[in-house]
């Protein structure tokens, strides 16, 4: 029994993982480049730079179905035909977007920081996914992170030193756009802007 409830699962990954490919590979098929934000939530941030910016392709990435269902109505709503909401694990995008493509800009607002120190594995920014985006971000690009969680806040700064690839940057002015959702919970928050290296 519990072999074949692995089959069905492995089987069900692999047709998840061969969807989002052929998603991907259209999507980026006559564009190569892109501002990205991992873990979009309800897309409010998103939609919002979008429609500042209508010339640019932006693509949002988050792994619940319902979230993404909500970015996919405001598109709807705000006829935003260069914005796209992708339901994926954020690591199996990371891994099929064709490496012809080119991040102008990253986004990483209020991902789920795993609190204890057990958990930290879990949290999906680690060195080889900081590895990943830099391989992949256009020259001069910014990754922007923001957190309610100074511990957080703190191991990422210490993250990106050990990775290399990325430099902190203390002039940088953060883009104008609304708050998320998330950053309206919070009772305060904790944000940084690093410039790729290379």
């Amino acid at each position: 029994m519990t072999s074949s409830l692995n089959d069905d699962f492995q089987a069900q990954r692999s047709r998840e993982r061969e969807s989002l490919r052929g998603t991907v590979s259209t999507l980026f098929a006559d564009e190569p480049r892109a501002v990205l934000e991992l873990g979009c939530g309800h897309g409010h941030f998103l939609t919002s730079l979008a429609t500042a910016h209508p010339a640019a392709l932006h693509v949002g990435v988050d792994k619940l179905p319902s979230r993404i269902a909500r970015g996919q109505r405001k598109v709807e709503r705000a006829q935003l035909n260069r914005l796209h909401f992708i339901h994926a694990d954020i690591l199996d995008f990371l891994e099929l977007v064709p490496r012809t493509v080119y991040w102008s800009a990253i986004y990483v607002l209020f991902p789920d920081p795993w609190p204890k120190r057990r958990h930290h594995k879990h949290r999906w920014l680690q060195p080889h996914t900081l590895a990943a985006l830099a391989s992949q971000a256009a020259p001069g690009a910014h990754l922007y992170f923001k957190t309610d969680v100074k511990a957080f806040y703190l191991d990422v700064i210490k993250l990106l030193e050990l990775q290399g690839d990325w430099a902190l940057v203390d002039d940088a002015e953060w883009p104008d756009g609304p708050r998320t959702i998330f950053e309206g919970y919070a009772n305060e928050s904790y944000s940084l802007i690093a410039q790729l290296r290379k």
